[in-house]
């Protein structure tokens, strides 16, 4: 694909569709992703995609400022751009900025409903911010999009979880096979008593993330 969109801007070098699919195909190179980036708002500065594109590229450079201008670039130029209010929530997220975050994440939402990834993460504002019951809401809304997405699940046991809800969260993190999930469900059963459960389930466990180390 790379060498496809090299060709047609070879052919047409104002060819904006191929610069912005060509920094797409490039996302993991971030350095020359930027300057097809770059060379496409030269030629269409009103392409909020290639904005919010920009942004993730800065974004995995570890320029996050810059990436944040990107992001609110993109939404000046079209503030119904589900994605770019997602990417900015992402950055919002990862920075710790949790009202920020939600605010944008609930505008992604407000565009684009069934985004199962702002849906998730808009669940993981909330449970950061303690606010269990409005978490548990939109992770299962995510699950009612897509029923065995790991991460909705194993974010909707935690916050079962720390509502004393236990029962509940067993079966929901029985869904996820990773040792987080296993630890939590571990808890839960000895919270519970169901302690032939839990030897039974810590020993089928210990041999399978050991095996897995090996």
């Amino acid at each position: 694909a790379i060498a496809r969109y090299k060709r047609a801007l070879a052919l047409k070098p104002d060819y904006a569709d191929a610069y912005n699919n060509l920094g797409t195909a490039l996302e993991e190179h971030e350095q020359e992703s930027i300057l097809n980036y770059a060379k496409l708002i030269g030629l269409n500065p009103s392409f909020a995609a290639a904005h919010s594109n920009l942004g993730s590229s800065l974004l995995g450079l570890g320029r996050r400022e810059e990436a944040i201008a990107c992001y609110r670039r993109a939404i000046d130029i079209n503030p119904e751009y589900a994605d770019a209010h997602k990417n900015l929530g992402n950055t919002f997220l990862f920075l710790s900025q949790l009202n920020d975050a939600s605010v944008s994440f609930n505008k992604a939402l407000e565009y684009d409903p069934y985004d199962i990834v702002a849906r998730t993460n808009l669940g993981a504002v909330l449970t950061k911010l303690g606010l269990f019951e409005e978490a548990i809401v939109h992770f299962r809304k995510a699950l009612a999009i897509k029923s065995d997405h790991a991460d909705a699940c194993q974010n909707l046991g935690i916050a079962l979880k720390e509502i004393g809800q236990l029962e509940e969260a067993i079966k929901i993190l029985e869904f996820v096979d990773n040792p987080q999930c296993n630890a939590m469900e571990l808890e839960c059963l000895f919270a519970l008593g169901r302690y032939d459960e839990f030897y039974e389930k810590q020993t089928t466990s210990q041999g399978k993330y050991t095996n897995n180390i090996r």
